[in-house]
C-alpha cells in the first residue's frame, strides 16, 4: 500500500520512505524527497523543489516556479496545459519550461534527471531521438509608418525548441496579409512590409496580422505563429487652396473644409485660425469656416477694378496636428459715390472715401489720404502731406512747403509756392514744381516733370520721361527709359541715364552728362560756357554745342565704337575745346604704350583728317607699334583742320605734333588754384595760400607769400616757395626746389634734384636720383633718398638720412644727427661743429669720416665681417672728447658678437681690442672671441692717434679699452622724476624722491629707489636694489640679486641667477623666476611665485598666495589663511611645512590636472598607509604614514600616481581643503 503524507500551507521539507509515497506539499515553498520506491510527488502551490531520489517516480509541480530533479530512474514530469502553452530553453544544466498561459496552472520550472514529459496534449520521451519541435508564438509590434520592417538577424526560431537538439529549418515563402506582405526566409528571419492604405489608422487604433508558419526537423514538424500589432499613428490634415469672390463691401463665408482631407479613418477637421495681410480686410473663423470682411480698405476700388487678397487659414484634427492653406479671394470694385470734405483753419488729419473725393485743408499743416478714386486734393496754406493713394488724382499743395505723393494712377501735382517734395509714383504722372526750389520725382511711368521757377532737382526714374529745368539752376536726372531733359534758363545739371535720351542745356553754363551704352544720344549745349561730358559711345551721338566756349569730354572710349558728331564745333583760339585728359576714363588715360610726355598727335596716337568739308578726330589706341588701327572718335562738321590749334584741345596740345606752347599765368594776392599747360609755363602765385599744378613742361613757379602747394609735376621745374610755410613737389624730371622763408617740406622725387631749404625748420627728401640737398638755418630734416645724395645740413640741429648710392654729409653748425643708411659705396661725413651722433650702417667701402668740433658719437650698424674699415680722420681722445658707442641702437656692435657673455669688459674677454699700426690706432674685432673661428679684422681707423690716450670715456659703455674691469660710478638723483642710468661698472644709484626709472646696466650695483612709485633695473650683474617708501618695482635682472621692497606695496622680479627676494611691509608681489630662489614676504597679504627652479617661499603673516612652480619647492605659508598652488602635477614635488586643514586650501587648476576636475567643484580623496586609486575619475592620495600628497589621474590605479607635494608633520588633509581653479 503507498503511504500519503500531506504537507501545510507553510514552507514544508517532506521526506518519502522506501516505499511506494506520494506526496503533497500543499501551500508555501516547499522541499519534496521521493527516496526509494515509485513515488509521486505533487509541489501544489509555491516555488517547491521536487527531488524524485530512486525509482520511476511520477513529479507534479504545480503552480509556482519549480525546481524538478528526477535523480536515478526513469522519472516523469506532469504539466497540466498543452504543450503550445509553453516555451523551452536550456541553460545552466537545467532544462526550462515556461508557461505562457492558457489552460494550465504552471510557472517557470527548471527541470534535470527526468526522462518523461507529459503534457494534456502530448508526450515527450526526452533522449529518445524522436521528438517533434516545438514552435512557440512570435509577437512583434510596430506603427503604420514603419514601411518595412526587417527582423534583423532575429529569428522565429529563437524560442521554438527540439527536445533532441536537432537543427530545426522553416518553410519560407512570401504571405499576404490583411495589412501587408510577409517575407519569411528557411533560416526564420523575415521582414513585413505595410500597405499604404495602413496610413488610414487613427491614432489609437490597433489592428493584428496573423502568420501561421512550420518549423521542421528530422523527427516532425510543429506549427508556430508570427503576429505582427499594427498601431495607428496620427497623420496631419491637408489643406488645399480655395478661391472666393466678393463685392468691396461684402462679407463671404468660405467652406474651406469641402476641399480639404485627412487620411485618417474617422478624423475630426476644425477650422482654428484665419488671417489677411495688414490693411486687406479681416478674416476670422465662424461656423467652421472662413470669414473674410473687406471693411474700407478696398473703397479705393472704382467699379469694374478688383484687387486679390491672399487670406491664410489652418485647419487641426482632434489630435493637434495642423495644415495651413490659403484663399484667393477676389474683391470687386463697386460704384461708390465721393464726398465733399473740408477742413479747418488748424492742423488736420483728412481722410477721403474710396470714391472721387474733392477735399479742401484749408489752413495750417494737414495730412490728407484721399484713398482711392479720382480725388482732388487741395493743401492751402501750411506746410501739408497730400497723399493722393490710389486712382487718377490732382493734389494742390499750394502755399508752405509742401510734400506731395501721388501712389498709383495718372495723377497731375502741384507744388506752388514753397519748397515742396513732390513724387507722382507708379503711372503717367504730370508733376510741376511750382515757385521756389523743389524736388521732383516721377516714379514708375512715363512722367512729365515741369520744374518752373526756382532750382529745382528732378528724378525721372523708370519709364520715358520728359523733365523740364525751367528757370534756375537745375539739377535733372532721367533715369531709366528713353528721356527728354531741357535745363531752361541757368546753370543746370543735366544727367541722362540708361536709354535713348535728348539732353537739351538751355541758357547758361551747364554741365550735361550722357551716361547711357544703349541708343544715340542727342545733346544741345544751348547759350552758355557748357561742359558735355559723353560716356561710352555705342552708338552714334551728336552734339550741338551752342553758342560760348564749350568743353567736350568723350569718357570710355571703346575701340570700335560709333563716332560722335558734333555739328558746329568752333575752331581755333577761343572756340570750343576736346578734354583730353579730364574724367574718369578719360581719352588720354586710355592709350596703350604713350609716354604721357610726348604730344599724342607728333606720336601716333592721334590725329585730324579732312573728309570732305568736316574734320575727323581719330586715334590708334595703342599706337603706330600695336596692333590697333586709326578710328574715327568724333566728326567735327563743316569744319577744315588747318583752323585747330592746340586751344581745341585741352591741355594744349596742337594738331600738328609740334610741341606745346607755354604760358604766363599769375594770380592774385588770395588763395587759389592755379594749373598751367603742358609747356613751359611761368606761375607767379603772388599772396595767398594757393594751390598750383605746372603740368608738363618745364615751369618756373614762384608761390610768393601764404602757405603754398607746388607741385611741378613732369620737367624739369624751377619753383620758389617764397614766404609761408610751403609744400613743394618737384614731380619727375631734373627740379631746383628752394623753399625761401618758413618751414617747407620739399620733395624732389624723380630726378637728379637740387633743393634748398632756405630759412625755417624744413624738410627736404631728394626722393630718386643724384640729388642735393642744402638745408640751410634752423633745424632741419634731410633725407637724400636713392641715388649719390650731397647733403648739408647747413646752421641748426640737423637730422641727416643718406639711404642707397655713394652719398656726401655736411651737418654744418649745431648738434647734428647723420645717419648713412647704404651699402652702396663711400659715405663721406663731416660732423662740423657741435655734439653730433654719426651712424655708419654696414661698412662695405671704406667710408671716411670727420668728426669736427664738439663731442661727438660715433655708432657702427651691423658691422658684418670681411668688410671694408671706416676711416675716422680727428678723433679726440681721452676725457671731453669723442665716444664710440657700442650699444644701445639698431644692429649695435655688441649685439654682434657671438659668445660674449654680456657682463665682461670685451676688450678684456677676446672680443674687441685697440692696436697701434704707425700714427693711427685700429679699432678690431673678434666677432665670435678667442674660442670661434673669425679672426682680427679691423672696423675703424682712427687717423693721427695713440691707442694708449683712449680711455673708457672714449667708448659707450665705458669699458676700459686696456681690458680692466669698468669703474662704477655714484648716480644721485633728485626730487623729481628721474631717469637714471647707471654704466657698465658696479655703481651705487640713488633715486632720492620722485618716481625714478633706474637702470643699473652691468656689473654688481647698489639701487635704492628713495621716496615716490620707482621702477628699478638691476640689469647684469649681482645687484642689491631696495625699493624704499611708496610702490615701487623692482627687478634683478641677470645674476645673483637681492630685492627689498621696503615700505609700499611692491612688485619683485628676480628673473635670471639665484635670487634674494624680500617684500617687507606691504603687499607685495615676489616672482623669483629663474634660478633657486629664495622669497620671503612680509605681514600682510602677499603674493609668492617661485617660478623655475628649487625655490624657498616664506609667506610670512597674512592671507599668502604661494606657488613654487617647475622644480622642488619648499613652501611655508605663516600664519593666516595661505593658499598653497599647483598648476600641474608636475611641477614639483614640493614640500608644505605648516599645512593647516580647515584654515589653508590646496589649490589646483582643473585644466593642468585634468582627470574630471572642474572649477569650482570638489575632489576624490583616498586617505591611508600606502593608499591607492579605486574610481572612475581622477583622485588625490594622501599618504597618512609619510605625508605624501599623490595625484592619479584616470583614478584606477592601472598608472602611476604623480607625487604632488609632503605635507611636513602629516597633518589632517580633508576633501574640504581643496579648491579648484580653472
Amino acid at each position: 500500500m503507498p503511504t500519503y503524507i500531506t504537507g501545510t500551507n507553510g514552507d514544508d521539507t517532506i521526506s518519502g520512505g522506501n516505499g511506494v509515497d506520494i506526496i503533497y506539499g500543499g501551500g508555501g515553498n516547499d522541499i519534496l524527497s521521493g527516496g526509494n520506491g515509485v513515488d509521486t510527488l505533487f509541489g501544489e502551490d509555491g516555488n517547491d523543489q521536487l527531488s524524485g531520489d530512486n525509482g520511476a517516480d511520477h513529479l507534479n509541480g504545480g503552480a509556482g516556479d519549480d525546481l524538478i530533479d528526477g535523480l536515478l530512474g526513469f522519472d516523469t514530469a506532469y504539466y497540466s496545459g498543452a504543450i503550445g502553452e509553453y516555451s523551452f530553453f536550456s541553460a545552466a544544466g537545467y532544462l526550462h519550461i515556461l508557461h505562457l498561459g492558457g489552460g494550465g496552472a504552471d510557472g517557470h520550472d527548471r527541470v534535470r534527471n527526468v526522462e518523461r514529459l507529459v503534457f494534456a496534449d502530448r508526450i515527450i520521451d526526452i533522449g529518445s531521438g524522436k521528438n517533434a519541435p516545438v514552435a512557440g508564438d512570435d509577437h512583434v509590434f510596430i506603427d503604420e509608418n514603419a514601411g518595412t520592417y526587417s527582423s534583423g538577424a532575429a529569428s522565429v526560431k529563437n524560442n521554438d525548441f527540439d527536445f533532441d537538439g536537432d537543427p530545426l529549418t522553416v518553410t519560407g515563402g512570401t504571405f499576404t496579409g490583411t495589412y501587408g506582405t510577409l517575407t519569411l526566409n528557411s533560416n526564420g528571419t523575415y521582414s513585413y512590409t505595410l500597405f499604404a492604405s495602413d496610413q488610414a489608422l487613427a491614432q489609437g487604433q490597433n489592428v493584428q496580422d496573423s502568420f501561421n508558419y512550420v518549423v521542421t526537423d528530422n523527427d516532425g514538424s510543429d506549427t508556430g505563429t508570427l503576429v505582427i500589432h499594427i498601431a495607428g499613428v496620427n497623420d496631419a490634415p491637408t489643406a488645399n487652396p480655395d478661391e472666393a469672390t466678393g463685392g468691396e463691401n461684402e462679407i463671404i463665408l468660405i467652406d474651406v473644409l469641402a476641399n480639404d482631407s485627412d487620411v485618417d479613418n474617422g478624423a475630426i477637421l476644425t477650422v482654428t485660425a484665419a488671417s489677411a495681410p495688414a490693411g486687406q480686410g479681416t478674416a476670422s473663423v465662424v461656423g467652421n469656416q472662413v470669414q473674410f470682411d473687406p471693411g474700407t480698405d478696398f473703397d479705393y476700388l472704382g467699379e469694374g477694378e478688383s484687387a486679390v487678397v491672399t487670406v491664410e487659414y489652418t485647419i487641426e484634427d482632434e489630435h493637434g496636428a495642423q495644415s495651413v492653406s490659403t484663399i484667393e479671394i477676389t474683391v470687386e470694385g463697386e460704384d461708390d459715390p465721393g464726398a465733399v470734405i473740408v477742413g479747418t483753419p488748424d492742423d488736420d488729419t483728412l481722410t477721403g472715401t474710396s470714391g472721387d473725393d474733392v477735399i479742401t485743408a484749408l489752413g495750417g499743416n494737414d495730412a490728407v489720404f484721399a484713398q482711392g478714386g479720382a480725388d482732388l486734393v487741395d493743401g492751402g496754406d501750411g506746410d501739408d502731406l497730400l497723399n493722393g493713394e490710389a486712382g487718377n488724382d490732382t493734389l494742390l499743395g499750394q502755399a508752405g512747403n509742401d510734400t506731395l505723393e501721388g501712389d498709383s494712377g495718372n495723377d497731375h501735382l502741384s507744388g506752388g509756392d514753397g519748397f515742396d517734395f513732390l513724387s507722382g509714383g507708379s503711372g503717367d504722372d504730370l508733376v510741376e514744381g511750382g515757385n521756389d526750389s523743389d524736388f521732383l520725382s516721377g516714379g514708375e511711368g512715363n512722367d512729365q516733370l515741369l520744374g518752373q521757377a526756382g532750382s529745382d532737382s528732378q528724378f525721372g526714374d523708370e519709364g520715358d520721361d520728359v523733365l523740364s529745368g525751367g528757370d534756375g539752376d537745375d539739377s535733372l536726372n532721367g533715369g531709366d527709359g528713353d528721356d527728354s531733359l531741357d535745363g531752361g534758363d541757368g546753370a543746370d545739371l543735366l544727367f541722362g541715364g540708361l536709354g535713348t535720351n535728348s539732353l537739351t542745356g538751355g541758357l547758361g553754363d551747364d554741365d550735361i552728362t550722357a551716361d547711357s551704352s544703349e541708343g544715340a544720344q542727342t545733346i544741345d549745349g544751348g547759350g552758355g560756357n557748357d561742359t558735355i561730358r559723353v560716356n561710352y559711345r555705342s552708338s552714334a551721338s551728336t552734339i550741338a554745342t551752342g553758342s560760348g566756349i564749350d568743353a567736350i569730354e568723350i569718357l570710355h572710349a571703346d575701340v570700335g565704337a560709333a563716332a560722335i558728331v558734333i555739328t558746329d564745333f568752333t575752331a581755333g583760339s577761343g572756340g570750343d575745346v576736346v578734354q583730353l585728359e579730364t574724367g574718369d576714363g578719360a581719352l588720354l588715360s586710355l592709350l596703350s604704350g604713350w609716354d604721357g610726355s610726348t604730344n599724342p598727335f607728333g606720336s601716333g596716337f592721334l590725329r585730324l583728317q579732312q573728309t570732305g568739308a568736316d574734320t575727323v578726330l581719330q586715334w590708334d589706341q595703342d599706337g603706330v607699334a600695336g596692333g590697333a588701327n586709326w578710328e574715327t572718335l568724333v566728326v567735327f562738321q563743316n569744319t577744315t583742320v588747318g583752323d585747330f590749334t592746340g586751344a581745341n584741345f585741352a591741355p594744349g596740345y596742337p594738331p600738328d605734333g609740334s610741341a606745346p606752347a607755354g604760358q604766363t599765368i599769375t594770380g592774385t594776392a588770395g588763395g587759389e588754384t592755379l594749373t598751367g599747360t603742358i609747356g613751359d609755363d611761368t606761375i607767379n602765385a603772388l599772396g595767398g595760400n594757393d594751390v598750383v599744378f605746372g603740368r608738363a613742361g618745364n615751369d618756373v613757379i614762384n608761390g610768393g607769400d601764404g602757405s603754398d602747394f607746388l607741385n611741378g609735376e613732369a620737367g624739369n621745374d624751377t619753383i620758389d616757395g617764397g614766404n609761408g610755410d610751403d609744400q613743394i613737389d618737384g614731380g619727375a624730371g631734373d627740379d631746383s626746389l628752394s623753399g625761401s622763408a618758413g618751414s617747407d617740406q620739399i620733395l624732389g622725387l624723380a630726378g637728379t634734384d637740387d633743393l634748398s631749404g632756405g630759412d625755417g625748420s624744413d624738410y627736404l627728401d631728394g626722393g630718386d636720383g643724384n640729388d642735393s640737398l642744402q638745408g640751410g638755418n634752423d633745424q632741419d630734416t634731410l633725407s637724400g633718398g636713392a641715388g649719390d645724395d650731397i647733403l648739408d645740413g647747413g646752421d641748426g640741429d640737423d637730422f641727416l638720412f643718406g639711404s642707397t648710392g655713394v652719398n656726401s654729409f655736411a651737418g654744418g653748425l649745431g648738434d647734428d644727427t647723420i645717419i648713412a643708411d647704404s651699402s652702396d659705396g663711400i659715405q663721406t661725413i663731416d660732423g662740423g661743429d657741435g655734439n653730433d651722433t654719426i651712424r655708419h650702417y654696414y661698412r662695405y667701402s671704406a667710408s671716411t669720416i670727420t668728426t669736427g668740433s664738439g663731442s661727438d658719437t660715433i655708432e657702427l650698424s651691423y658691422a658684418n665681417l670681411g668688410l671694408a674699415a671706416i676711416i675716422v680722420s680727428d678723433f679726440t681722445t681721452g676725457g671731453g672728447g669723442d665716444t664710440f658707442r657700442l650699444e644701445g641702437y639698431e644692429g649695435a656692435l655688441l649685439d654682434q658678437l657671438s659668445g660674449w657673455d654680456g657682463s665682461s669688459n670685451p676688450f678684456g674677454s677676446g672680443f674687441l681690442r685697440l692696436l697701434q699700426t704707425g700714427s693711427d690706432t685700429w679699432l678690431q674685432w673678434d666677432q665670435d672671441g678667442a674660442a670661434g673661428g673669425a679672426n682680427w679684422e679691423t672696423l675703424i681707423v682712427f687717423q693721427n692717434t695713440t691707442a694708449g690716450d683712449f680711455t673708457e670715456a672714449n667708448f659707450l659703455p665705458a669699458y676700459p679699452p686696456g681690458g680692466g674691469v669698468p669703474p662704477g660710478e655714484t648716480i644721485v638723483g633728485t626730487a623729481d622724476d628721474d631717469v637714471l642710468v647707471g654704466t657698465v661698472g658696479g655703481d651705487t644709484i640713488d633715486g632720492l624722491g620722485g618716481a625714478d626709472s633706474v637702470f643699473g646696466q652691468a656689473g654688481d650695483d647698489l639701487i635704492h629707489g628713495g621716496d615716490g612709485f620707482d621702477n628699478l633695473n638691476g640689469g647684469d650683474g649681482n645687484d642689491v636694489i631696495e625699493g624704499g617708501n611708496d610702490d615701487d618695482a623692482l627687478s634683478g635682472g641677470e645674476g645673483d640679486d637681492q630685492l627689498s621692497g621696503q615700505a609700499g606695496n611692491d612688485f619683485l622680479f628676480g628673473e635670471n641667477g639665484n635670487d634674494q627676494l624680500t617684500g617687507g611691509d606691504g603687499q607685495d608681489n615676489l616672482s623669483g623666476d629663474a634660478g633657486n630662489d629664495v622669497l620671503a614676504a612680509g605681514l600682510e597679504d602677499d603674493i609668492l611665485s617661485g617660478g623655475d627652479g628649487d625655490d624657498s617661499l616664506d609667506g610670512g603673516d597674512g592671507s599668502d598666495s604661494l606657488a613654487g612652480g617647475d622644480g622642488s619647492d619648499i613652501l611655508t605659508g605663516g600664519a593666516g589663511v595661505d593658499f598653497f598652488n599647483f598648476d600641474f602635477p608636475s611641477n614639483g614635488p614640493d614640500e608644505i611645512t605648516d599645512f593647516l586643514s580647515g584654515t589653508d586650501l590646496i589649490r589646483v587648476s582643473a585644466s593642468g590636472f585634468g582627470g574630471g576636475l572642474s572649477e569650482g567643484g570638489g575632489v576624490s580623496l583616498v586617505s591611508g598607509s600606502d593608499p591607492t586609486a579605486s574610481g572612475a575619475t581622477g583622485q588625490f592620495l594622501y599618504d597618512i604614514d609619510d605625508g605624501r600628497l599623490l595625484w592619479d589621474e584616470d583614478g584606477t590605479g592601472g598608472g602611476a600616481a604623480v607625487l604632488v607635494a609632503t605635507l611636513s608633520s602629516v597633518p589632517p588633509l580633508a576633501a574640504t581643503d581643496f579648491l579648484i581653479m580653472s
